[in-house]
């Protein structure tokens, strides 16, 4: 007979490993979807108009090493945090 710590621990990785894998399989699907969905937005054929798609570049704050879009207002991390 096994002890019943052996026996949590085996549950345990056995529970671990089925989250492991089911969170992969999600991860994969949701990327397979999205880039689905980009090749059919780049590549479809709207005649005249094209499809105009901003760029949104984000700058890393060198205090509260955060990331932030250019167009909007960062408020820092640091500043919140020593008053």
């Amino acid at each position: 007979m096994k002890p019943i710590d052996e026996i949590v621990e085996n549950e345990l990785n056995r529970f671990l490993d089925a989250v492991t894998n089911k969170f992969h399989s999600e991860m994969e699907r949701g990327i397979r979807d999205v880039s689905t969905g980009i090749i059919a937005f780049i590549t479809e054929d709207n005649g005249q108009s094209r499809n105009h798609v901003g760029i949104y570049e984000f700058t890393q704050c060198s205090r509260c090493k955060t990331y932030y879009s250019d167009h909007e207002k960062h408020n820092c991390k640091v500043n919140i945090q020593n008053a």
